[in-house]
């Protein structure tokens, strides 16, 4: 049974302007957001979202290059099996991403680390409310998921029933879904963080596909000119390892020549979605036609970054 998002859904969507001429002659469809990075942070973790196994938080780090990721190891292992809700005979890819524009992308992009919190709610109930056939499936891995998170004893239980505590152990304070979270099935890596967050404030209709080394195809303008970074710009590391969205700028400081821009940013990384204060981009030499600038402070990704600009993004302060 799906379980309605309530108004969950539509707390960050943007507006549509109308189109202004972009300096160049050409017309273009602006977007203004209201709704911050840090507030979709939030959305994702506190409290999370209401599901038929509880309230569960997207607050983990999962990504198909880590090799702890589990992803691919559920998702294969239900596409394999084909096993269909009792109720209304749909499988885990049908209740999961029917009626979304590309299906197969958002179940593809849920397997690697970059799925959208709608299709994830839809999962988690289907799998919760189809856990037997988990327990009864003939696939090693399904039986295996059952046995370790939704089985009402299992071998993490065992110390705590000798020492006569409760069933309810410590491992039984969070919900199978949240703990299948935290084991790695389920959560977001950067490219799928920011990519949810254009979509939840509405900039885009869906998942763009965009990868690290190629956000110039959405963010066209390098931002070389420290005082014109501004919330909403996004930070894409040089290396091409990683990519976070500009929250708040606090200051612009100019010592001996050097420019700092003191801000606030949002990105998915180690803990999962998170907000990091006292950051600090020193403005450094140029490759090509995009500025440099070294990222310091505060941040559990360091580097070099471009910052980068949508020409069509407009943040307005609800």
């Amino acid at each position: 049974m799906m379980q309605s998002l309530g108004d969950r859904d539509t707390l960050g969507k943007g507006n549509v302007l109308p189109m202004i001429q972009d300096g160049l002659g050409a017309g273009v469809s602006m977007v203004t957001v209201s709704k911050r990075p840090n507030e979709f942070v939030d959305f994702l973790r506190n409290p999370g979202f209401r599901t038929n196994a509880g309230m569960v938080a997207l607050d983990t780090y999962m990504g198909i290059h880590r090799p702890e990721c589990k992803g691919p190891i559920l998702f294969d292992a239900l596409t394999a099996t084909g096993i269909k809700d009792t109720d209304n005979g749909k499988t885990a890819f049908e209740a999961s991403c029917e009626g979304m524009k590309y299906s197969q992308e958002e179940w593809r992009i849920m397997r690697k680390g970059q799925g959208f919190y709608e299709c994830y709610v839809r999962l988690w109930n289907w799998l919760w409310d189809n856990q037997e056939q988990l327990r009864d499936s003939n696939n090693v891995s399904l039986k295996a998921i059952y046995s370790f998170y939704f089985a009402p004893w299992n071998d993490l239980d065992l110390p705590y029933r000798q020492l006569g505590l409760p069933v309810l152990s410590l491992w039984r304070l969070e919900n199978a879904i949240q703990r299948m979270m935290h084991g790695n099935y389920f959560g977001n890596e950067c490219i799928g963080f920011v990519s949810n967050y254009l979509r939840w404030t509405g900039v885009w209709e869906f998942y763009m596909g965009i990868a690290n080394g190629q956000w110039s195809r959405e963010f066209e303008i390098p931002v070389n000119k420290p005082d014109e970074i501004a919330v909403l710009n996004v930070l894409e590391w040089a290396d091409n390892s990683h990519v976070a969205i500009v929250d708040r700028v606090n200051s612009v400081n100019v010592q001996n020549g050097i420019s700092k821009v003191d801000i606030d940013m949002c990105q998915c990384s180690s803990g999962g979605p998170r907000y990091d204060k006292g950051v600090v981009l020193q403005a450094g030499e140029f490759t090509g036609n995009a500025r440099v600038y070294t990222l310091s402070g505060n941040v559990p990704v360091q580097g070099n970054v471009y910052v980068r600009k949508k020409r069509s993004l407009v943040f307005q302060a609800s």
